[in-house]
C-alpha cells in the first residue's frame, strides 16, 4: 500500500511540475516588422543566432525563440544593416518594429561572353 501511495504522489508532483518546466523552455513568437518610412519592406533577412527568416510582402517575419535576451540582425542589399537586442519573456509574444535606412550599394559588374561556332544548328 505504501508503494502505491508513493507512486500516486510522484505522479501528482510530476503533473504539477510539467507545466512549469514547459513554461521555462517553450519558445515564444517574435514578430519583426520592417518599414522604410511607412512602406513595408519585403525580402529582408532577419536572424537571431542560427534562427532566421525573410520578411513577407507586409514586411513581417516571425521567429520562434526561447525566452531571454537575443541579438536581432536585419539585412537587405540597398539598406543599412540593423542590429538590436531584444528581451523576450516566457509566455509573452513580442512585436518589434524597425525602420530601415536606404544605403546605396555599388555592386561589381558581371561579364557575359559568348562564342559562335561555324556549325549550324537546325530544328
Amino acid at each position: 500500500m505504501t508503494v502505491l501511495r508513493l507512486a500516486i504522489l510522484l505522479s501528482a508532483l510530476s503533473a504539477l511540475a510539467a507545466p512549469l518546466a514547459a513554461q521555462e523552455t517553450s519558445a515564444v513568437s517574435l514578430t519583426v516588422e520592417i518599414r522604410r518610412d511607412t512602406q513595408p519592406i519585403a525580402d529582408v533577412t532577419v536572424r537571431s543566432g542560427s534562427i532566421g527568416g525573410i520578411t513577407n510582402a507586409e514586411g513581417r517575419a516571425v521567429l520562434r525563440l526561447l525566452p531571454g535576451e537575443h541579438q536581432l540582425i536585419t539585412a537587405k542589399i540597398g539598406f543599412k544593416a540593423e542590429t538590436l537586442t531584444v528581451a523576450l519573456r516566457a509566455g509573452t509574444d513580442t512585436t518589434v518594429r524597425i525602420t530601415v535606412i536606404a544605403q546605396p550599394v555599388e555592386l561589381s559588374g558581371i561579364i557575359v561572353s559568348a562564342t559562335r561556332s561555324g556549325r549550324r544548328i537546325e530544328d
